[in-house]
């Protein structure tokens, strides 16, 4: 017999229409949600709205020609895609499904600070199911006071001090790196990538005129599995950053956009605050600051 799935909570429910412009006038004017993020993705744009009870709306446009007509049909009428649901125990769900002969379309994975599957039972006429479950403290997820106490001279410390504005406030994990001057293409770029539980070391230069990153490009790094990022610069969208399961560190805000030249440097050794942050390296970060063990 199947054991009851206990869930924590709705997370999102995703919504295909027509035209995203519309859905957003309504969402945003007509019932006045917040706003809560969005993003170009290949075949689809989407944006999120929070109704200020919980949970959120996530509407979607199809681009792609041939997923449109998978999804919309021919009246082009909008339809629920999927319901997100975050669950207390990933594993014991899984097997409280399969018990009732209903199969997840593929093995949990790490997304942001959340193990997420999918299924899509043959009762929900084609609506799919995201569930997650928020992932343990990675085992390499130490303070930053153990790792200098055990590596000593090998922990380079950052003398620069950094603001939390993300929604996880202790991570770690191998260090890629991105050197941009007020310009965050290839920012974007890099956490359109698999993240595979890195850290991305932004090296901004130290620039306080423009924000390198806001709520749109956090959520590319918590949809594509990066544990952290680090921005030797400043954030905007604070109040949304914080809602978002990702290690956030940066020097300050500041509302204004960065320019969009695509100007910069992927993979190589960046340096700031008396540390070399070289590709590969293993960064610790949390409330004490930043500690970094390359032992190569």
């Amino acid at each position: 017999m199947a054991r009851a799935i206990k869930i924590r909570r709705l997370e999102h429910v995703g919504i295909v229409v027509d035209d995203l412009a519309e859905a957003e006038a309504l969402l945003g004017g007509c019932f006045r949600m917040t706003r809560d993020g969005g993003a170009k993705l290949e075949g689809r744009r989407v944006a999120f709205f929070t109704p200020g009870a919980g949970g959120r709306i996530e509407i979607i446009e199809v681009t792609d020609p041939e997923r449109r007509r998978e999804r919309l049909g021919d009246g082009n009428a909008a339809r629920i895609e999927h319901v997100a649901l975050e669950v207390d125990d990933l594993d014991a769900t899984i097997e409280s499904l399969a018990a009732l002969g209903i199969e997840i379309a593929e093995p949990p994975r790490l997304v942001g600070a959340y193990r997420t599957t999918f299924t899509v039972p043959a009762t929900t006429d084609g609506v799919m199911f995201q569930l997650s479950e928020r992932a343990p403290s990675r085992s390499d997820a130490r303070p930053t006071a153990d790792i200098c106490d055990e590596y000593g001279s090998q922990a380079a410390t950052c003398e620069i001090h950094f603001h939390q504005f993300g929604g996880v406030t202790t991570f770690a994990g191998p260090i890629a790196t991105v050197r941009c001057h007020e310009d965050n293409v290839l920012l974007k770029k890099r956490l359109g990538e698999p993240g595979d539980g890195r850290v991305l070391v932004v090296d901004g230069g130290g620039s306080l005129r423009r924000a390198l990153l806001g709520d749109t490009i956090a959520g590319l790094a918590r949809d594509n599995g990066w544990a952290g990022i680090v921005i030797w610069g400043c954030v905007r969208d604070v109040a949304t950053l914080r809602e978002i399961p990702v290690g956030i560190k940066a020097i300050g805000s500041s509302p204004k956009p960065s320019s969009k030249g695509g100007v910069g440097e992927v993979d190589v050794s960046v340096s700031f605050g008396g540390v070399t942050f070289r590709p590969g390296a293993m960064l610790h970060s949390d409330d004490d600051g930043i500690a970094v063990v390359d032992l190569v």
